[in-house]
This record gives C-alpha cells, structure tokens and sequence, in this order.
C-alpha cells in the first residue's frame, strides 16, 4: 500500500511540476492595422494625408481650397505601385481618408481593371459603404464599372451592387455607368430599366440618362458646324458649348474622376477648328461671353485633340486674359489656361494678382485645376 501511496505522490507532484514547467498559451494576436495605418502603405502618401490632417481645416472634398498641405496632396503623382494604398485609404473608417484615396483612384481607374484582389477589396468597400459615410460613392462607381469583371469574377457581385447597394449614390453611378461602359449588353440594360422603377430619384435619373444617352454623331457635329454661321450670337454659342465640350456632348454626372472616356471629344478635327475659327471673329464683333471660354476650357479635358488645337485655344484664352485679366473674363481665361496646357499657365497663375478676395479665389481655383490637370498628361 505504501508503494502504491507513494507512487500516486510521485505522479501528482510530476503533473504539477508539469503544469508549472509548460509553456503558457499564446494570447490572440492584435488585428492587422488597416486604413491610414495598414504597415503596408507607402511612406509617402501617409505623411501627406497626415500633414492634411494637422493643418488643413477639414478632410479632402470640404477642406480649405488655400491649404497648401491640400494641394500638396492632389499634385502628388502616383503610380501602379501605389494603388494598394489607395485602396486601402479607402478601407479607412474614417470618410475624410476614403476620400483621400478616392481623389486619386478615380483619377488612375487603370490601376484596378485587371487587378481581381485589389478589385475584390473595392467591391466588399462598396458592399460596406452607408449613407452618410458615402461620399466617395461616385468615385468608386466609376472604378468599379471599368473593372474587369470576367477576369476578377466580380460580374455577379457588381451587377448586385447596382441594384441594392447601401449607398443610393452607389447605386445611381453604377447604373449609370456600367450600361455607357457597355451599351450592348443585354443584361445591363434590363437592370437600367428596372432600377428607372427605383424608389430612388437619383437612381431614376441615372437609369434615364444611361438609356438615352448617346455620344453624337458626325452629321449632328457638323449640323452644329452650320450653326457656327448663324447671325444670332445665342445659336452660335450653343454650337462652340457642343462641338468644344467633350464632357458636355457625352457626360457621365454621376460618377467622379476623370479622364476615362467621360471626357472624349467626338466631333471629327475639322469641326473643331471650325469652333475655333469663330472666336475671334465674336472676340472683335462682341457678343463673346465668359461662357464661351469656360467652352474652351472644356476642350483642354478631351483625350484625343491635337496638341495643334490646343495650343490655338490657349493662344486666345492667353489674349482674352492679357486684355481682360479681372472679372468674369479673366477668371474664366485663367480656369481655360490651366485646363488647356498646365505646364505654360503655371507661371500666369502665379503672377496673378491677390489683392482682393475674388482674385484671391480666383489664383487659388486655378492653381487646383493645375494641379489635377498635371495628374493626367496630355496626349
């Protein structure tokens, strides 16, 4: 009995001993940070947003347009090895950083078209996205319906979103611009024609507007070319807003980014040069408005204009500003040379004047539009 007690001892002892010699559990790991703070992003793109963050008055979309730190950031070039980032941006719970990537990822939709994993992580943003954190909607719309869907087998999940998305915004940009995207396909359009029953005004419209719009054709281009002969000043500029204005003549108001189709100049080069050839004969007659310029503007944004047309449309924004460099005139002259060729405007945006407030605002929008037109090099 003795040796049994004593055995039964050793083994109670050896299972403590045991029990205080073993290792103890593993606690869980902490979550991977992600957002502003996912260890992956580049160095680069956080130290702007946080600069933002410590001297802008607000997050990007409703922050101070004269905050450098603001503008520093738009003017940032970025490149495929960024796109990670943004997305991630995207992912932050906070909206002011979803917006930070939102700027520049629908300024690049390039990035994500045939990038099924970053393309699956917009796609799971979009499902997570609710009102009022939807602010980049439009943005993500745009991306998404440029992704390639076979590839990324996402055409299920996409299609989804553009019928009960969270986000009403969402919704209206993916109806929108999935069917102008893909005009032929049937499916597509049976969805735009369900979603113009939507209980959703702003989807309605967006299911209209993707069913009747259509780019125009080369006889409607040179119809408005006639025009340009027209002795009522009214009819002539309703032909140079629809010649000039690419993002007029086929735009997509509901989604946000640019360029990607959206800003296409359809009419053939000899009807713009047409446009063209009519402004300073209104510039020495009269009747020429700072609507026609902002038209001019306009032109700058289409992808495939001549460099030669360009530059003949800032030579004359470049005269009406020098004659004209205050008020409407100047304003909407400063706007169409940053828009037109960024690189020669620079140094007129900043010589202009700040003596007053309105040319204050004036410099500051130019300098904006500066910045995101050197985003997208000319063809």
């Amino acid at each position: 009995m003795r040796v049994v007690a004593s055995v039964a001892v050793a083994l109670v002892l050896a299972s403590v001993a045991c029990r205080k010699s073993a290792p103890p559990a593993p606690e869980a790991s902490a979550p991977r940070p992600v957002g502003l703070h996912d260890p992956a992003n580049a160095p680069r793109l956080v130290a702007a947003v946080k600069e933002i963050r410590a001297k802008c008055t607000a997050a990007i979309g409703d922050y101070d347009d004269d905050c450098d730190a603001a503008r520093a950031y738009r003017a940032l070039k970025v490149t495929k090895a960024d796109a990670p980032t943004l997305v991630a941006f995207f992912e932050d719970a906070d909206p002011g950083v979803a917006a930070f990537g939102a700027y520049h990822a629908a300024r690049h939709r390039d990035f994500f078209r045939d990038d099924a994993a970053l393309a699956q992580r917009l796609v799971a943003i979009g499902e997570g996205m609710r009102p009022p954190n939807d602010a980049a909607a439009p943005e993500l719309a745009g991306i998404l319906c440029r992704v390639d869907r076979d590839k990324a087998q996402l055409g299920e999940r996409i299609t989804k979103l553009a019928r009960d998305a969270p986000s009403v915004e969402l919704r209206a940009g993916l109806v929108s611009c999935l069917l102008r995207a893909r005009p032929n396909d049937a499916a597509l359009r049976s969805l735009a024609d369900e979603a113009q029953r939507s209980p959703d005004e702003l989807v309605r419209r967006a299911a209209t507007s993707a069913l009747t719009s259509k780019p125009p054709t080369v006889e409607e281009c040179h119809d408005w070319a006639r025009d340009l002969t027209a002795s009522r000043a009214s009819v002539i500029e309703a032909a140079v807003e629809k010649i000039l204005s690419g993002r007029k003549q086929y735009d997509d108001a509901f989604v946000r980014g640019r360029p990607d189709g959206d800003a296409h100049n359809w009419c053939p080069p000899d009807v713009i040069d047409a446009a063209l050839a009519a402004y300073p004969r209104r510039f020495e007659e009269g009747g020429l408005t700072d609507r026609w310029i902002d038209y001019l503007g306009d032109l700058g944004w289409a992808t495939n204009v001549a460099r030669e047309q360009r530059a003949k449309a800032f030579a004359f924004a470049k005269l009406t500003y020098e004659r004209s460099p205050t008020g409407d005139f100047g304003r909407a002259a400063l706007l169409a040379m940053a828009k037109l060729d960024p690189e020669a405007a620079r140094p007129l945006v900043l010589a202009h004047g700040t003596s007053s407030t309105a040319a204050k605002i004036d410099r500051t929008t130019a300098l904006a539009t500066l910045e995101e037109r050197t985003t997208q090099p000319l063809e």
